[in-house]
């Protein structure tokens, strides 16, 4: 897969993903919670009871709404630290690439 340099393999793999990022997985996930295939996901339905009402699904699976910004400054907050600038490794001055 990374030829004489996995690294440098990598580092496209990641870069293209930032670039172009995939579908989010969980936009077709069955009540927001439950992946698979077909069939899969057919036989777990059978398991499982939809909640009544949407205040029923837990809050953490709410989490995709959430601001990545707003998320760090929180979690920062909680454990009394200053949070850090979110870092861009597509940029030539990053700690990364130094």
């Amino acid at each position: 897969m990374g030829g004489s340099n996995p690294e440098h393999a990598y580092r496209r793999f990641v870069e293209e993903g930032i670039r172009k990022p995939p579908p989010n997985p969980l936009l077709a996930a069955w009540e927001g919670w439950l992946l698979g295939s077909e069939a899969f996901v057919k036989r777990i339905k059978h398991l499982v009871s939809v909640p009544n009402q949407p205040d029923q699904v837990p809050r953490s699976r709410q989490l995709v709404n959430l601001d990545a910004e707003e998320v760090i400054k929180t979690v920062a907050n909680y454990f009394g630290v200053e949070p850090l600038p979110m870092h861009n490794p597509l940029r030539t001055n990053s700690r990364a690439t130094r």
